[in-house]
């Protein structure tokens, strides 16, 4: 059998001869242009910190950050090297984006994320 070529949803034969593909079973479900895992039960915990570090209250930069996570009604756990929260898998990434716009805006310099899936 010759090589084939993928082309949209037909597959072109070595000889030139298109094929209609049948459609695969997914395990995605679309939302908006993301496609998600159809397992949003999933926790997933976020570990975060934001820098420039500084000795005290945290700066504007940090409550801001955690304000716009706390905003989408998550809570956040704020620690002395860094916070954390925890949300549903289809949360986590307008709460990642959230996180990031305000440190940055606020002047953070550097933010470590670490993710895992809890559930």
């Amino acid at each position: 059998m010759g090589a084939t070529r993928r082309c949209g949803g037909v597959a072109v034969l070595a000889s030139g001869t298109p094929r209609q593909l049948r459609p695969r079973a997914s395990v995605f479900a679309p939302v908006g242009e993301a496609r998600l895992p159809l397992r949003l039960s999933v926790v997933v915990t976020v570990e975060f910190t934001i820098e420039p570090f500084e000795e005290g209250e945290p700066p504007l930069r940090v409550t801001q950050a955690v304000a716009a996570i706390e905003a989408l009604g998550i809570a956040v756990e704020i620690g002395v090297f860094g916070s954390s929260f925890s949300t549903s898998v289809d949360k986590v990434g307008p709460a990642l984006s959230a996180l990031m716009t305000a440190a940055y805006a606020h002047g953070a310099t550097h933010v470590s994320i670490h993710t895992e899936a809890v559930g």
